[in-house]
């Protein structure tokens, strides 16, 4: 699972409006599902976030990358041109937990620690020691 964020979407939709906030969020969309495979899950939670479900063999990494570099590219919206990054956070079935609920609580908790580490990453969930 991969829960994406993304990096200072606050800042676009004050600033620039929450009409340009909703344009900028459906070209997310678009590009987060242009770039997952047949089988794969897309979904918005709220706000900025989203959650890509992966299925199959453990290929999260790769596809996180991918995700993040097919997010990096200006966005036209309307007159604005506007630059975002997100912050990514993974967890594993079942090492991470076999509930939906566990999955989406430790890849939030990466996606903080993605955040902390300087945004426009990726962090993988490591159960506290």
């Amino acid at each position: 699972m991969l829960f994406v964020d993304l990096d200072r979407f606050k800042a676009v939709n004050d600033g620039m409006g929450h009409d340009i906030g909703d344009l900028l969020l459906q070209q997310v969309a678009q590009r987060i599902a242009s770039c997952v495979r047949e089988g794969d899950l897309v979904a918005r939670l709220g706000g900025d976030e989203f959650v890509v479900l992966v299925e199959g063999p453990d290929d999260s990494h790769r596809m996180a990358d991918k995700v993040l570099a097919v997010l990096r590219p200006d966005y036209v919206l309307g007159a604005h041109v506007v630059s975002v990054t997100a912050s990514i956070g993974v967890s594993r079935y079942p090492q991470d937990g076999s509930e939906l609920s566990e999955l989406l609580s430790a890849a939030d908790s990466a996606m903080y620690r993605a955040k902390t580490a300087g945004r426009d990453g990726v962090q993988f969930y490591a159960r506290p020691q």
